[in-house]
């Protein structure tokens, strides 16, 4: 069994409540796998509208059809910063609870370009 690193960016998402829907903010990248997104540098937005300092998780990968069903804009080569609702989920790695985050697909405008 691998020794897992309970700082892992990861298990910090765990300390947000599942419950509701949080803002997030992040960096389109390119992915190796044509049917994904890649979204880097995560981190939550507060109720202020600022962008908390701290990354959550590095990268997170979404299936390219529902993240170009939102966004106007070909993804394709496209490193600008976008704003994200999601929720905070669970999966299990290595017999490990780690936390994730799922877009928000029920909410208006789940993700969006920031200028």
């Amino acid at each position: 069994m691998r020794k897992v690193n309970q700082k892992s960016l990861r298990y910090s998402v765990l300390e947000l409540s599942q419950d509701v829907v949080h803002t997030f903010e992040g960096y389109l990248g390119n992915s190796s796998d044509v049917s994904k997104v890649l979204l880097t540098n995560i981190r939550l937005v507060n109720d202020s509208g600022l962008v908390e300092r701290k990354t959550l998780i590095g990268h997170l990968n979404f299936p390219k059809k529902i993240i170009t069903h939102f966004l106007n804009t070909p993804t394709e080569g496209h490193n600008g910063k976008v704003r994200f609702k999601g929720r905070v989920a669970t999966y299990n790695h290595y017999g490990t609870t780690r936390g994730t985050i799922r877009l928000a697909t029920d909410v208006a405008n789940p993700i969006v370009w920031i200028q």
